[in-house]
């Protein structure tokens, strides 16, 4: 039956299709391996088989399946990688471009592209793709993640040029502009955080070590202290020259100074130096020891309990003084005090005359915050009213402003805060953090969840760990995390991110090492109270050490 293989992407799929069914079945069933595909769906593909594998052409590239060689099928233990079964396509200065398949008890999971030349063998590119998420055995169209996987894979060109694009964090970023919230979720040592700047670079459009200094991205993270204060608005001591009088003063918190930078960042030309000026004029009355005086004024000037400044019974607010200083309608009858204070701001303390600036671009820049830890924090408490504030669906709207706990203290004390629309946050979160529960279902709705996978972020060790040493760090870590999946009590949450790995370098590589000082401490507090806490731990060290899969290999050379 000839199969419908009409353009390259069907093509692909088709190909991928058959790899996986027959990569399942030789591991799986010794009665039905076979060596090569057939020629059944290739017929336009100039199929041909010689020096003992298939190859097949699509879209002018030749392709070579490799199903079997000197005795493998696979990996015997049926988890992790070894380096059959693969495909290839031949690359400049004697390179070729692999999809080399991860097993996990006995069945392809996973796809993953590697670089291969004879003299330095595998090098990752990082690019993974689970099986499942690719869709290869409906009728339907090929999908987007086949799509990137038959790209990725054609965009490697050998030693002289070496494109290797990560598109997880470009991907998460198209999720992140629609959705405005989300949550990096998964087990501790994934990268999350990481994949976060990542995804934030994607989205402003700068390269990742030029973040901090756009001017759009924010970071905080959040611990069991943190409140409304740091992250919203709240009062902060201050003390005078001589620190013999503490008073306090409104300060923006982190998010929402963030917000109001985000506002403007269309707008050039702003001049409002009045907060400023204000401040230094209270701090001026606060020091007098006699009475502040000002010109035009017969009566000293002093401070009342709301920091407005009193003439005896006249009293200038920072609203109205604001107000004037705007060219607003303060809707008082006289302006005569508050016309003093603007008139004496300006003459003592460098008050600039204001303008309101010009808008030079018709879309704000996108403004990126990440709240790394964020179920670390009591979520309500730190948020306040801003949960409703955080909806998608009242972003960039002032009617849909709120007022903030401190408002009365505001210069107009019916200002709104809002986000607006050119705000993203992405937060990140440990499942097994036992504060998770303080995640209320009310800000669950307003974020978008997406799971990060232990084996999708080993990405992070391009460049940090040995070419040579990636495929046995791969099979430990699965072959590991498949363990712990297997224990009572504990599941895939519970998992070892790679990160943990990046220790090897400054270990020389002992996997020892990394056990007894990094991996071993951290598996104890999870099996803690177990039921057989010392057998459980011993088979994860023996999963981490593929004993099985050793054992296992060495009987059948020995069955050779």
């Amino acid at each position: 039956m000839e199969s419908d293989t009409s353009n390259k992407y069907k093509e692909f799929k088709y190909l991928l299709k058959r790899f996986v069914k027959q990569g399942n079945i030789n591991i799986q069933d010794k009665n039905n391996r076979k060596t090569t595909l057939g020629i059944e769906g290739f017929e336009n593909n100039h199929f041909q088989r010689s020096n003992g594998y298939d190859h097949v052409t699509i879209d002018g590239v030749q392709y070579h399946i490799h199903l079997f060689n000197t005795g493998s099928y696979g990996p015997i233990s049926g988890n992790g990688s070894s380096m059959l079964p693969y495909f290839c396509h031949g690359l400049a200065n004697e390179y070729w471009a692999n999809i080399r398949a991860t097993f996990q008890n006995f069945e392809m999971k996973s796809l993953r592209i590697v670089e291969w030349s004879k003299n330095s063998g595998d090098k990752e590119s990082g690019i993974s793709y689970l099986i499942d998420t690719l869709d290869l055995f409906s009728d339907s169209e090929p999908n987007d993640n086949l799509k990137k996987l038959y790209k990725e894979f054609s965009l490697l060109e050998g030693e002289e040029k070496r494109v290797i694009i990560n598109e997880k964090a470009n991907e998460l970023a198209d999720k992140l502009e629609k959705s405005k919230n989300i949550i990096l979720r998964g087990a501790p040592g994934t990268g999350k955080t990481y994949l976060a700047r990542q995804i934030a670079a994607s989205l402003i459009g700068v390269d990742e070590d030029k973040l901090n200094e756009s001017g759009q991205y924010g970071f905080v993270q959040f611990h069991p202290s943190y409140d409304y204060t740091d992250f919203v608005e709240g009062l902060r001591p201050v003390t005078g020259d001589e620190q013999e009088q503490v008073s306090f003063k409104l300060v923006d918190g982190i998010f929402k100074e963030f917000c109001k930078r985000a506002t403007k960042s269309d707008t050039v030309g702003v001049v409002d130096n009045f907060d400023a000026a204000w401040e230094n004029l209270i701090h001026a009355i606060n020091e007098s020891a006699d009475g502040y005086m000002m010109n035009r004024s017969s009566v000293p000037a002093t401070l009342n309990s709301h920091n407005s400044i009193k003439f005896k019974s006249p009293v200038a607010t920072k609203e109205n003084v604001y107000k004037l200083y705007r060219g607003e309608d303060t809707n008082l009858k006289y302006e005569t005090y508050q016309n003093i204070v603007l008139n004496h701001l300006t003459e003592k303390f460098d008050l600039k005359p204001f303008k309101k600036g010009e808008t030079v671009s018709s879309e704000k820049k996108k403004h990126v915050f990440i709240i790394d830890e964020i179920n670390r924090g009591e979520i309500s408490k730190i948020f306040g009213e801003l949960f409703f504030s955080i909806d998608p669906g009242y972003r960039g709207e002032e009617k849909y402003g709120i007022h903030t706990q401190y408002s009365n203290l505001h210069i107009n004390s019916k200002e709104k805060f809002y986000i607006p629309d050119n705000v993203y946050i992405i937060g990140t979160m440990n499942d097994i953090d036992r504060s998770v529960d303080s995640f209320d279902f009310a800000m669950r709705r307003r974020f978008r969840f997406i799971e990060i996978r232990a084996e999708e972020t080993t990405i992070m060790w391009q460049g940090q760990l040995d070419d040579t040493q990636v495929e046995e760090a791969t099979n430990r870590l699965i072959a590991l995390n498949k363990q712990i999946a297997d224990t009572d009590d504990l599941n895939s949450n519970y998992h070892i991110g790679p990160s943990y790995f990046l220790k090897l370098p400054e270990l020389d590589y002992n996997y020892d090492v990394l056990w007894t000082d990094y991996l071993q401490p951290l598996l104890e507090e999870y099996l803690r109270g177990n039921y057989e806490e010392q057998e459980k731990l011993d088979d994860m060290k023996n999963a981490y050490d593929l004993i099985d899969q050793t054992n296992e290999e060495n009987a059948d050379e020995g069955r050779r």
